[in-house]
């Protein structure tokens, strides 16, 4: 069962209150995983740590912005918050180039003023440089994946291509502020030496991973690291 609840929250640059919506639990009927940790399911689009005011349309933090927990707004008076989504919606050609360029604006202007924000906005960028060079799964050979990965990237290569010189620069920076807590953050910093190509890197953390949940995509990673692939595949 989906559940949520309403969240009020108040823009800190034009004092604006609005409204949205937190996910306290919800079902998943479609899910794909990747190699980066993306996952496409059907989760709504609701409370994100990033969100936009929906009077002045500047960005807001989550943790900047929320007032309380409300479930009687007056909806007829307020508006709710906007996201990415809003502002380029998906139904437009070039939404992620105009997501991905409105980032490396954010990081650009220091909006990102904390390490964890700085992580947040560089792994989302991370994700959508590689939403362009998506591969297949990493249990079939790798002659045949590389030709499937041709393939399927054809309408998308050139985009990538653009945006290519911004890759390893803002995945080197991340590997720099990222610091694992975990044997999963371990994991998750192990694949981002993997996509650079430094695969030794990579061992030295696969390696020191003792306990995990997610078997599967460490035995995965393991392979692709071991075979020297540096692209991102679905599980």
């Amino acid at each position: 069962m989906t559940t949520f609840q309403t969240i009020q929250i108040k823009c800190p640059h034009c004092q604006e209150e609005m409204y949205t919506y937190e996910l306290t639990s919800y079902i998943t009927t479609h899910s794909e995983v990747y190699s980066d940790g993306k996952n496409d399911h059907n989760k709504q689009n609701l409370l994100q740590e990033l969100a936009l005011c929906a009077y002045c349309s500047k960005p807001l933090w989550k943790e900047d912005v929320i007032i309380h927990t409300d479930d009687a707004i007056d909806f007829n008076q307020a508006k709710e918050v906007m996201y990415l989504t809003d502002l380029f919606p998906s139904f437009e050609t070039d939404h992620e180039n105009k997501t991905i360029d409105y980032l490396l604006n954010l990081l650009q202007t220091n909006f990102a003023n904390t390490v964890d924000r700085e992580v947040y906005l560089r792994i989302e960028l991370w994700h959508l440089f590689n939403n362009s060079r998506r591969s297949i799964s990493t249990g079939i050979s790798r002659r045949i994946k590389r030709l499937f990965t041709r393939l399927f990237r054809i309408n998308h290569t050139t985009n990538f291509q653009h945006y290519s010189i911004h890759f390893k620069p803002n995945l080197e920076q991340l590997i720099s502020i990222f610091h694992p807590n975990n044997d999963s953050e371990k994991l998750y910093k192990a694949e981002m030496h993997r996509q650079l190509a430094q695969f030794s890197e990579a061992e030295l953390l696969l390696r020191d991973i003792v306990s995990i949940e997610n078997k599967g995509l460490l035995k995965a990673i393991k392979k692709a690291n071991k075979h020297k692939e540096h692209e991102v595949f679905r599980l």
